[in-house]
C-alpha cells in the first residue's frame, strides 16, 4: 500500500538564504526577459531527473524525479513554474516494496494522462494520475497492468527504465523489456491487455570474481583495515578474524543500440554482429552486418552520468542516417579539429574510410559538438570554437583563461547540398567568450551550446549558450545564412554557477525553454535544476 503525501521529504532540504535572495533577483529578470524562473533542489545521487513528460494531459510537460525508492512528481503550473517541493511524494512513509525493481511512464492505459508503470519480477501494475491527485490519506493501490515472469532482482534503489515507447510507429505505447537474454515487446491487444508481441535474443558473455574477505581486526568496525597486500591472505591462521570467500557471477549482454536505423519508423536493433530490423508483425529479422563497430560515439554527461553517445544523424538529409567521428589535437598550443563522415549508403552501411574529412584550425571543447539544421535545408549543420593560440605566450593566456577568459569565434559550417559535403571554410563565425567559469572542470564533457531550437516561434533555430558562470545568452537567427545577431536578444541570469544546460519546449508554446544543473560551492552533494519556462 502506498501513500501520498505533500510534506517536503528529509532530503528536500530548504534552500540557503543567498539561494532565495538570488531567485527573488532573477524572477524580476527574468520577467523582463519574457521568462518564468523556478528551481527544485535534489540530492546527486537521484536516479532519473525526467522532464519529458506530459504526466496530467495539460499539454505541459512535467517532472518525474527517482531516488532510492521514492517517486516524486513536479507538476508543472500555468504560469510555467515548478514548486519547490513536489506536488506527489511516493515512498515517503514507507519505502515502495521491493517487490518492485524499476519504473517507467507512458500512456499505458485509457486513463487520463499518463501512467506510472511499476516493474517487478512478477509483472507490470501501474498507478494513474487521479489516484496520485487522491487525497493525503487515501491509501493508493497499484493496478494490475501484466502478469509475466521476468528475470529482473529488485535493488536497494529503484531504476527508471525508458521501456514505454512507441516502438513500432502505430502511435500506441509498447513495453520493451529485459528478460534474462532477451528484449521483449508487449503490445495492448483489442482489449487494452498487454501481449507479448516480438522479442529479440542478446549474445551474452559471462565474468567470474573470486575474493578472500577477512573482517578487521575491531570486528563490527570498517573504519578500521589493513591496506598492505601481504595481508590480503594470511598463511598462517589469523584468530582474531573472520574469513570468507566472495564469489560472483555477472552475466550481461553486448552492448546494443535501438534506433529506427532504416528510416520506416519502427525501431530495430544494432548488436556487434547483426541488424535485427523490425518487421510490421513486430517480429525481428536478422541480418548479418558490421555496422555496429563503425558507429562513431561521443563520450558525454547525459543526466548526470558519462555516456558515449552514438554520433548518427541523417547529416545530409536524404534518408539515410550517417555517422561522424570528431578529432582534436591540442599538441604545442595549436589546435586543431578534423571530423570525418561516413556516408550512409543505399544499402545502410559505411565505407571503410571517410568519405571526407572537414580538417579545421578550431577546436572542440567536447566531443558532443553542436549540431542543428540552421538553414532549414534539411541537413545538419555543425559549429566549432576557435581561438587564436599564441604559442609563445601559453602563460599568459592560461593566466587570461583563468582570470578573465579569452576572446573566441564560433565558427558555423553550413552543409553544401550541391557538392555534398561541409565546405573547407566556415560559412560564418559568432564571437564566444571561453574561460574556466564557463568551460572548466565541472563543465567537461558537457554542452554549453545550442543550435537546434527555436526560441523565438519564428522557425530557424538560434544559437544558445553559456557566456558566463551564472549568464545564459540567446542570439536570434536571421535567416538566410546571415548568421546570428551580433548582441542577444535574450540575457538570462541564473542563480547559481552551472555545469551544464538543456534546451526543449517543455510548455507547448512551439519555443525552448531551458533547463540549467546548478550547484553551491558548501552543498556538494546537491544540484539544484533551476527552469527558464518561454512565455
Amino acid at each position: 500500500m502506498f501513500f501520498r503525501t505533500p510534506e517536503f521529504s528529509i532530503f528536500m532540504m530548504t534552500f540557503a538564504r543567498k539561494l532565495l535572495v538570488a531567485l527573488a533577483t532573477l524572477a524580476s529578470l527574468c520577467a523582463q526577459a519574457q521568462y518564468e524562473s523556478s528551481s527544485v533542489n535534489l540530492p546527486g545521487g537521484t536516479e532519473a531527473f525526467e522532464p519529458g513528460f506530459d504526466l496530467d494531459g495539460d499539454g505541459r510537460n512535467d517532472l518525474l524525479v527517482v531516488f532510492q525508492r521514492r517517486i516524486l512528481v513536479f507538476f508543472q503550473k500555468e504560469n510555467g513554474a515548478f514548486s519547490p517541493a513536489p506536488d506527489v511524494e511516493i515512498g515517503a512513509g514507507a519505502p515502495i516494496p521491493d517487490s518492485y525493481a524499476a519504473i517507467t511512464l507512458g500512456k499505458l492505459t485509457g486513463d487520463h494522462g499518463m501512467q506510472l508503470a511499476l516493474i517487478g519480477p512478477e509483472g507490470v501494475d501501474y498507478l494513474t494520475m487521479a489516484q496520485l491527485h487522491a487525497q493525503p490519506t487515501q491509501p493508493v493501490e497499484p493496478r494490475e497492468l501484466m502478469r509475466r515472469h521476468f528475470s529482473i532482482t529488485p535493488g536497494p534503489n529503484l531504476q527508471y527504465l525508458s521501456s514505454a515507447v512507441d516502438f513500432d510507429g502505430s502511435g500506441r505505447t509498447a513495453l520493451v523489456l529485459p528478460n534474462s537474454d532477451q528484449i521483449e515487446v508487449y503490445r495492448p491487444n483489442g482489449e487494452g491487455r498487454y501481449v507479448s508481441a516480438g522479442r529479440a535474443y542478446m549474445p551474452q558473455q559471462t565474468i567470474q570474481r573470486t575474493a578472500l574477505r577477512a573482517e578487521p581486526s575491531l570486528l563490527g568496525s570498517f573504519f578500521f583495515g589493513e591496506n598492505s597486500p601481504q595481508n590480503i591472505v594470511q598463511l598462517l591462521p589469523r584468530l582474531d578474524r573472520w574469513l570468507g570467500i566472495q564469489f560472483a557471477v555477472e552475466v550481461s549482454s553486448e552492448p546494443f543500440l535501438v534506433v529506427d536505423y532504416n528510416q520506416d519508423k519502427r525501431l530495430d536493433i544494432i548488436t556487434g554482429s547483426r541488424v535485427l530490423y523490425q518487421n510490421a508483425q513486430g517480429g525481428f529479422v536478422s541480418q548479418a552486418s558490421g555496422i555496429y563497430t563503425q558507429i562513431a560515439t561521443a563520450y558525454t554527461f547525459q543526466k548526470q552520468r558519462l555516456v558515449a553517445a552514438p554520433n548518427l544523424v541523417d547529416i545530409n538529409g536524404d534518408g539515410i542516417l550517417d555517422t561522424f567521428s570528431v578529432q582534436t589535437n591540442t599538441a604545442k598550443m595549436s589546435p586543431r579539429t578534423d571530423v570525418s563522415i561516413f556516408l550512409g549508403k543505399p544499402d545502410r552501411t559505411f565505407n571503410k574510410e571517410p568519405d571526407f574529412v572537414l580538417r579545421t584550425r578550431d577546436f572542440a571543447y567536447s566531443e558532443a559538438i553542436p549540431i542543428g539544421d540552421i538553414d532549414l535545408d534539411g541537413a545538419q549543420d555543425m559549429a566549432l570554437i576557435h581561438l587564436d593560440f599564441q604559442a609563445s605566450s601559453a602563460s599568459s593566456q592560461l593566466k587570461a583563461y583563468l582570470r578573465n577568459g579569452l576572446d573566441g569565434e564560433l565558427c558555423f559550417y553550413l552543409w553544401d547540398k550541391r557538392r555534398n559535403r561541409y565546405p573547407e571554410a566556415y560559412s560564418f563565425k559568432h564571437p564566444v567568450l571561453l574561460s574556466y567559469e564557463i568551460y572548466g572542470a565541472r563543465q567537461l564533457f558537457q554542452q554549453q551550446i545550442v543550435i537546434n531550437q527555436d526560441m523565438d516561434g519564428d522557425g530557424f533555430p538560434d544559437l544558445v549558450m553559456k557566456s558566463g558562470a551564472q549568464q545564459i545568452s540567446i542570439f536570434k537567427n536571421q535567416g538566410a545564412r546571415k548568421g546570428f545577431s551580433s548582441k542577444p536578444m535574450t540575457t538570462i541570469p541564473t542563480p547559481t554557477r552551472f555545469s551544464s544546460l538543456l534546451v526543449q519546449d517543455l510548455n507547448g508554446d512551439k519555443k525552448g525553454d531551458i533547463i540549467v544543473s546548478g550547484y553551491l560551492d558548501d552543498q556538494e552533494d546537491r544540484i539544484i535544476y533551476t527552469f527558464f519556462m518561454s512565455k
